[in-house]
Order: structure tokens, then sequence, then C-alpha cells
């Protein structure tokens, strides 16, 4: 197979991190080069894994950390300003640096392959007309209708009438942040020698590829997409972490049973970690089960931790999973993939951005329990847990997980880009 190369325009948090740096040492593997451009606290993992790195400059929002300010409102559950503040602290500001680099990088390599939200590789293809693959790692990053363009609180519909319903609202939106954004993008655009465009948020998705990273069992393909839609599977990782446990570890696994696990997301584990695993901990104390918080940093241990509970800062999911028989979580993509192939029930907490729509799903699929907010108390962990860890959950789970063994999504996206390199760019802008 003769050499590629692949130009990964990334963004997003640690979950979406983890998929394009795998995803970009697979390509490597199968003797391509890839360079990526992201933020630049990506680099060492991305270089560790064989990529070639540009960086992002720091600080482009004039807040020395924007994504605080977007937890604070989710904090709050305020859902609009949420995704407000996001696009105006985590996508506009990025869009002229990383035009330049996408640009003069595109030059010299075979495909581009972005995130939703990395306006500016849009742009680039525009100016180059360079294969163009979109990588969409969650189904709420991609109007569908088959979900609401609003976090659910009740189990997502699949009848006619609701679809068209969601389709209507999903219009609606555009036409909200096309209000909203358009004239700041277009400014943007202007200055990069880019004709103005209508609804510029929700229209830069690839025409020639768009790749869902996930599993058909957990959401189907929408009926109204086009053959460029191709969902691959789950990217789960695509060896064993490998990881070895302490001693004192393993003998405590083995001293306990069952066992729960709590673990929140890399990203929301700070505005929303130290009263989840407080009350995780009084959840188990004088119970007949015990429990491992992943607490992610040292901020979040309890004070005071039961003799029957764990406060580690983090695990490997794929070592950790199948020794657990029930999971706390945030329904974050990468964290419910892990426990849908493990077969492990859920209680569902999520807490912001794509968490609620996953939740939904998880739900629906039978294999967890959404627990509210006002719920995710001592007593509400504990009853929940109980209860999902057993019978119709349990059992519901270890049949989806059945259903994923043999996925490979690294593998299908891989052969779908490498598909598309080799076509031809069409004439420059």
């Amino acid at each position: 197979m003769s050499q590629l190369s692949f130009l990964l325009a990334a963004w997003g948090s640690a979950g979406d991190r983890s998929v394009f740096v795998e995803l970009g040492q697979l390509l490597v593997q199968r003797g391509h080069r890839v360079t990526m451009v992201a933020q630049e606290d990506w680099g060492k993992e991305a270089q560790r894994r064989g990529l070639e790195f540009r960086g992002l400059p720091a600080g482009l929002s004039g807040e020395e950390d924007p994504l605080e300010s977007v937890l604070q409102l989710a904090a709050r559950g305020t859902s609009g300003s949420v995704y407000a503040t996001v696009v105006r602290k985590l996508v506009l500001p990025v869009i002229e640096p990383a035009f330049h680099i996408l640009l003069e990088e595109a030059a010299r390599h075979d495909c581009l392959v972005a995130h939703p939200m990395a306006l500016a590789a849009a742009f680039v293809w525009e100016k180059t007309r360079i294969p163009w693959a979109t990588l969409c790692t969650s189904p709420a990053i991609t109007p569908s209708s088959l979900l609401p363009p609003w976090p659910p609180r009740v189990r997502l519909a699949r009848k006619r009438i609701t679809r068209a319903l969601y389709r209507s609202c999903w219009n609606a939106l555009t036409c909200v942040a096309s209000f909203l954004f358009d004239g700041e993008i277009n400014r943007i655009r202007k200055r990069l020698g880019l004709a103005p465009r209508k609804h510029v948020l929700f229209s830069h998705r690839s025409t020639q590829r768009v790749l869902h990273l996930y599993s058909p069992t957990f959401f189907p393909r929408d009926p109204q997409w086009g053959p460029e839609h191709v969902l691959t599977g789950f990217p789960h990782p695509r060896e064993p972490s490998g990881y070895s446990p302490p001693k004192d570890l393993a003998h405590w696994l083995a001293q306990h049973t069952p066992v729960w696990l709590f673990t929140l997301g890399s990203t929301v584990v700070k505005s929303f970690g130290r009263s989840f695993y407080e009350e995780a901990a009084e959840a188990v104390r004088g119970y007949p089960a015990a429990a491992i918080l992943l607490i992610g940093e040292e901020g979040n241990r309890p004070a005071r931790l039961p003799s029957n509970a764990l406060a580690i800062p983090w695990l490997p999911h794929d070592w950790i999973m199948p020794r657990v028989s029930v999971v706390a979580h945030h329904c974050g993509m990468g964290t419910l993939a892990s426990a849908l192939l493990a077969g492990k029930p859920a209680v569902l907490c999520p807490c912001a951005f794509d968490q609620p729509y996953n939740a939904a799903r998880l739900e629906e699929l039978g294999v967890g329990k959404y627990l509210p907010r006002h719920r995710r108390k001592a007593a509400g962990l504990r009853l929940a847990m109980w209860e999902t860890s057993t019978g119709m959950y349990a059992r519901q789970a270890q049949i989806v997980s059945n259903k994923l063994q043999g996925e490979d999504g690294l593998g299908c996206a891989a052969i779908q880009l490498e598909e598309l390199a080799r076509t031809k760019r069409g004439p420059a802008q």
C-alpha cells in the first residue's frame, strides 16, 4: 500500500483527544504520515504515538481557562448559554490561527480529517478542495431527526411524527445560530478571503465522508442521511492497556464483593467531582458493597473515606470495568463505550454537553438508569446502584456487550480515510 498523508484538525476534550490520537497512531502503523493540529497540550501524547504535531496558541479567548466559565454555566443547568459560550470562547477564537496552519499543511497532505467544531477545516477545504472527512465522536454533534436539539429529559422517540418535530426544531435552531454567529463568522471569513455564507455553524460538515465513531447498536443510522455518512462502530482501544495493579489494590479487590465504580470524565470532574465523590463515599458507608472512586485529581478526594471505599486518581477502563458489578458515570462517549463493551449496567449521571443525549439513549437501551441531579445524594446513589446492578439492567447490558464484540471503529475509519485520500482534489478556489 502506498504511503498517504493525513492532516488531522482536532478539537474537544480528553475523550476527543483519545479518539484522534489513536486513529492517527493506527494510520501511522498502516504506513502513512499523519500531522495533527490541535491545542498545545495535546502535543506530547500525539508525538509519543508517532504523529507530527502543530500546536495552536493558548489563551486565544482572552481567558486563562475559558472552559471553566463553560462548566460553571453547565453546573447551573443553563443549556442554551453553555452552547453559546462554547462557540464564543472555544470555537471562534481558534478559527484564524487554525486556518493558517491547516492551509500551510494542506499542500503536503492527501486528506483532511476534522472534528465538526474545527470550523477552519471547512474553510481550508473551500480554498484547496483537499479530500475532506468529518469525524463525529458523538451523535449529539450532528443534527439528526432521531434526537432533539435540546438535552432530553425522557427517552428519545422514534415515531415518524416525532422525527419530523425534531427535524423542524433543528431547522429553527439553525436559524437562531445564524442570527447569533453568522455575522461574526463571516467577518472572519472576509479576513481569510472567503465569501460570506448563511448558516455557517451547521453547514461545515464534509459532503465526501462523515464518519460517526460509535456503534449503530448505541445509536442507529438516521434514515435521512446520505451515503457519505458511515457508522464505524465504537473506537475501542486496539490493544489492552497492559495495566498491572499494585499488590494492595489487587488484594483489596479480592477481599470485596460486589464492587461499585464511580467515575466522571476528565472535563466535568473539575466542576462536578467534589460533591459527587463525597456522596459516593457515603453511599457505601456501612453498606455490604465496596466502591472505587476514580477521582481524577486529589482535590476530589472525600474527607471521610470509609474502609470499604478506595479513592484513586485513575485506572484504565479496560482493566477495572470487568472487575465491578455496576458503574455510575457521566455518560461521556469513551466511558459509556467501555462500560457497554464490558457488559456493565450503569447509573447515568450526565452533567453537560452531549451527556444528557447519551444518557437518554442508554436508558432507552435498557442498560442504565437515569439519576437526576437532585437525587445524586448518598441515599439516591445507593438505591440506584443496587437496583441497577442486578436483574433486567445487568442482563440487557450483557446482551448489548455481545453485539459490540468484534466492532473495530478505528479500523473501519482508517479504511474509509484511505479510500477518500486516493480521490483527486477538486479545483481550488
